[in-house]
């Protein structure tokens, strides 16, 4: 088996597409790979010293030129005629043998293959008169004690990362997101709780007298603070889905039922508590702010890991089980489409390790693959906040050409963090406080010539004061509040969104490797590398132990 990574934008896509449709429908059609594909890849051949040959016709460019394709060598390429095509040297890195001959769902898998198997696809028929539909709706509950946008968030794309390779009859229903905020302590509340906590385990904080979420009966729409209908379109083009349908036209359009649901997590929205578990007693269950009719559960934790890992980590084969069984059992029925429900709470899969790449020690397999942020972009809901919120500060001018004012963004993360029982966040506490945050800020912004600092928070206004008095002659902003607890999510978004636009972004964590950081700096992170095209060295970690991407690797 070969590996390739993501195709850049250098590729011939006609040239790439003919190639990787027919191997496609050799798979399709249960095929011996190893013999049918042995024709195909003729065309990659070895030819030097640690280099591999493919066709010219493979790019839509002169490679004469200058290429943006990392994957092209870029000095001394060397071309030779194998059968009469033209053929140019290719850096060893573009095809690869795998270790593996499986993919495997967990964020710490290595030397396997680099994308999930499409485990129904000899069932579907894109040519079908008859069309088929595969739904895939990710679900949440609603309840006390849940994570925040920044986990929720991850645990929709994990969820939405697997379903886009399910074949050409998959349609999506766009998730919702619970809104939750947690409790921020003073460090005097923070002492008395840990005095009174006799659990020092991390799942201790996730108690009502602690940090928890308060029970807001709300949710906000993914489309609402990302480009939902970007984000589906570059699915198609990149991944072969049919497309998405709202939450509400789902709902219409099924009754509400989700034929199986593979859960991870015990579901409980404050009432009663149902574990995770298999059952194929038809239930109504509550997701979100509705009742929805489930017909079969199947329990989906990884039973290989333990220490509560098993919380987080997916078993891959049993979630396997369940897409089959849903597509064979709907067209047995002579249905003309099903749904497979995806309660995923926290799990920890590909999207994870590639925001985190050594979490959890050795690369896992999964950071060499094309990310699902690749084809996210901010909403224009949000962009529009954005702007409205930057011009009001005066970080972005007026008129048909504004343009941006130079400027730092830093997350400064303050009071959710006192009770957390992980020794590394206590650390991190002590270099949050002004006297140790202040004087890096000022360093960084004076080195880099900038004389105003945005602040992505959750301080304390008397806080950012103190903060202020540390930075004499600095001009410190914060985007506009937005007030209630159902705009918690869109006031994060405008904030990321207008850190996406800052020179440089100091993200509050240890580094990109290893370490603890916080979700929403990895967020933005993100959209400044993927959305907004910068370069990693535009953006640093408050507590690396150096600010150099280099060396943190």
């Amino acid at each position: 088996l070969l590996l390739a990574p993501a195709l850049s934008p250098d590729w011939n896509l006609t040239e790439a597409e003919r190639l990787l449709t027919d191997i496609y429908h050799m798979f399709a059609a249960r095929a011996e790979p190893a013999r049918l594909l042995e024709p195909l890849l003729q065309d990659v051949h070895p030819c030097g010293s640690a280099m591999l040959c493919a066709p010219s016709a493979w790019w839509k460019e002169d490679l004469e030129s200058e290429s943006g394709d990392v994957w092209l060598l870029r000095s001394g390429e060397s071309s030779e005629s194998r059968g009469g095509a033209t053929s140019v040297a290719l850096s060893s890195g573009l095809f690869q043998r795998s270790q593996g001959t499986r993919y495997e769902y967990f964020a710490s898998a290595r030397n396997v293959l680099g994308i999930p198997p499409c485990v129904a696809c000899h069932l579907q028929e894109p040519a079908a008169k008859q069309k088929f539909t595969l739904y895939f709706t990710v679900v949440d509950v609603i309840g006390v004690c849940r994570e925040q946008f920044g986990n929720l968030f991850c645990d929709a794309l994990e969820a939405l990362q697997i379903a886009s390779f399910q074949g050409p009859d998959v349609v999506l229903v766009e998730p919702l997101i619970s809104n939750g905020v947690r409790r921020v302590l003073t460090e005097k509340e923070a002492a008395e709780y840990r005095k009174d906590n006799k659990n020092p385990g991390v799942f201790s904080l996730f108690r009502e007298a602690g940090m928890c979420t308060p029970q807001y009966e709300g949710t906000t729409s993914f489309g609402d603070v990302f480009d939902w209908p970007q984000l589906v379109q570059w699915l198609r083009q990149a991944r072969g889905i049919r497309g998405q349908i709202s939450w509400k036209d789902w709902k219409e359009t099924t009754g509400g039922t989700i034929d199986m649901l593979a859960m991870q997590a015990e579901h409980w929205d404050g009432n009663e508590r149902l574990p995770c578990a298999d059952s194929e007693e038809e239930m109504m269950l509550r997701f979100y702010l509705d009742h929805l009719h489930v017909r079969k559960r199947v329990c989906v934790q990884s039973r290989k890991h333990g220490g509560g890992f098993e919380l987080r980590f997916l078993d891959g084969e049993r979630l396997e089980e369940v897409i089959l069984n849903a597509v064979s059992t709907a067209k047995a029925a002579g249905k003309s489409f099903t749904t497979v429900g995806l309660y995923l709470f926290w799990i920890e899969g590909a999207e994870r390790a590639r925001l985190h790449p050594a979490r959890y020690g050795p690369l896992s397999s999964h950071v060499f693959y094309t990310s699902i942020w690749r084809g996210l972009q901010f909403s224009q809901k949000t962009l529009q906040r954005a702007a409205r919120a930057a011009r009001q500060l005066g970080l972005l001018g007026r008129g048909r050409t504004s343009i941006w004012r130079p400027f730092m963004a830093a997350h400064w993360r303050q009071g959710d963090l006192y009770a957390n029982p992980a020794a590394r966040k206590a650390v991190q506490v002590e270099k949050a406080k002004v006297e140790n945050f202040g004087p890096l800020l000022g360093r960084l912004l004076r080195e880099r010539g900038l004389s105003r600092l945005f602040l992505m928070t959750n301080a304390r206004s008397e806080v950012v004061q103190k903060l202020r008095e540390e930075l004499n002659g600095v001009e410190i902003y914060q985007a506009p509040l937005m007030r209630g607890h159902e705009n918690a999510q869109r006031q994060l978004c405008v904030e990321m969104a207008i850190a996406s636009f800052a020179q440089f972004f100091l993200a509050f964590g240890d580094g990109i490797v290893q370490g603890h950081v916080s979700k929403p700096s990895l967020l933005t992170m993100q959209m400044r590398l993927h959305s907004g095209g910068l370069s990693l060295e535009r953006n640093g970690f408050a507590f690396a132990e150096t600010e150099l991407f280099a060396e943190d690797l």
